[in-house]
């Protein structure tokens, strides 16, 4: 293991699905992903969040890779502001117009674009061949893989977790974070990512029934005025993000790994198979 081994230090501010994040109290924080992200998976992260600095796409700079206790993590600048969804949460009268941002926020990063980052679709066909995809026979795979090769190429900035946790307001303005799936390709691949998150993806890890009905209510309605706006004002056809949608099924299976949504993102991807 290298890179600057760094004490633990500071609050601990939340843990997300795949780090806690502690705060150094410099003005910056520390993502420290959990046991078993290796090297090369904190490494890309890592420079995912440089390019997309570095192109506009993020106001949040990655200091550096780092140790901690045996662990990987990245040192990153720290947000002066609250997430997107929490912002709603405590201003539910402000919900559609947070609602509209959300679609500002997406459109203006689609109209980045770069050849630096892989082909989105590279991304979804290479995961096929990892044990999320066992339910798969050879013949299927490859189908599969024909599909995900086959859809419309892009070059946009694609994030392919974009959703209401991962916009943050900061300096005025609201940013992206945590770039861990970041490519390049059509925007309809990242708006079927994000129909995906608003559909289908769990709400919150033991949440009461009554719970995820709430937030299931209210993220139907950010949903619904968000795509609107999105549709209303870019290039994306419905038509588009429907062709898109195995895309999003497979990079969700593939990197998340939410035991409560794989039955259901298995039955997506073999519904998908069995059309034309």
């Amino acid at each position: 293991m290298t890179g600057r081994e760094v004490p633990l230090t500071g609050d601990l501010l939340v843990t997300s699905r795949t780090a806690d994040i502690y705060d150094r109290g410099d003005g910056t924080v520390l993502k420290l992903f959990f046991e078993g992200t290796t090297r090369e998976e904190a490494e890309d992260e890592r420079d995912l969040t440089v390019l997309a600095h570095g192109l506009g796409a993020t106001e949040v700079e990655c200091r550096e890779l780092v140790t901690c206790e045996g662990r990987y993590g990245l040192i990153i600048d720290k947000l002066d502001g609250e997430s997107l969804t929490s912002i709603m949460a405590a201003r539910l009268w402000s919900l559609p117009r947070l609602s509209r941002v959300l679609a500002d926020v997406h459109l203006a990063m689609h109209d980045l674009h770069t050849p630096a980052l892989q082909d989105v679709r590279e991304l979804g066909a290479g995961l096929l061949d990892d044990e999320q995809f066992s339910f798969l026979d050879d013949a299927q795979r490859e189908s599969l893989r024909a599909r995900l090769l086959a859809l419309p190429e892009g070059d946009s900035i694609v994030h392919m977790d974009f959703h209401t946790e991962n916009v943050f307001a900061h300096r005025g303005t609201f940013t992206v974070i945590d770039w861990s799936t970041g490519a390049r390709g059509a925007a309809a691949a990242d708006v079927a990512m994000t129909t995906m998150l608003f559909q289908d993806a769990e709400s919150f890890p033991g949440a009461s029934r009554l719970m995820t009905i709430l937030v299931q209510t209210l993220r139907n309605q950010v949903f619904r005025i968000y795509r609107k706006e999105y549709l209303s004002r870019g290039t994306v056809t419905e038509d588009a993000i429907e062709r898109f949608m195995v895309l999003a099924y497979v990079v969700r299976l593939g990197t998340w790994h939410v035991d409560s949504e794989r039955e259901m993102l298995r039955e997506r991807i073999l519904e998908q198979l069995e059309r034309p």
